[in-house]
């Protein structure tokens, strides 16, 4: 958000990109997901006034978003284990909008979840059009180890593709 908005138009943009974000990079169902944007937003409303003017404010919140859901997930491995399994409808729904992209949604998920954890959440960021220096920032890591898991993920996606594709061709 570049320029000066409301809250409102703030929430209508960033409330559905990084629930998605959090479903594809963090393994957590879509209420928790839901749940964790919400808490999330209410931190970012808080000290709107700050990030108002801030065009770093979505990557701020994606950053705020996945710090809650990781700790979230420490704490849930204190807890004793439920059988909560996020269902691919509820995650096709939230992927999908008015053009259609739910079949693209599911197939960038079902990629994602084939990469390691740091390799799987750098890619979700490009995917979600932030750039390395934005990604570098979010997550806390230098600008070397972004562009290494980069590297590492898209050397292991065109694998993974060149796989399915020689399997379709069989």
């Amino acid at each position: 958000m570049a320029s000066a908005c409301s809250f409102e138009d703030f929430f209508r943009v960033q409330n559905h990109r990084i629930a998605k974000l959090l479903l594809s990079t963090v393994s957590v169902s879509l209420a928790e997901a839901q749940d964790v944007v919400q808490e999330a937003l209410t931190i970012m409303f808080r000290r709107w006034d700050e990030f108002r003017n801030n065009p770093a404010a979505g990557a701020y919140l994606a950053k705020v978003a996945l710090n809650l859901a990781k700790r979230n997930a420490v704490k849930a491995r204190w807890e004793a284990p439920t059988a909560d399994v996020t269902d691919l409808a509820d995650v096709l729904a939230l992927a999908a909008d008015s053009s259609g992209e739910a079949e693209q949604g599911q197939l960038v998920i079902r990629l994602l979840r084939q990469l390691p954890p740091a390799q799987a959440e750098t890619m979700a960021c490009v995917v979600d059009g932030l750039k390395p220096s934005e990604i570098s920032q979010l997550l806390s890591v230098p600008p070397s180890t972004v562009r290494s898991n980069l590297r590492h993920a898209r050397k292991r996606l065109a694998a993974v593709l060149r796989e399915a594709e020689h399997d379709v061709g069989s």
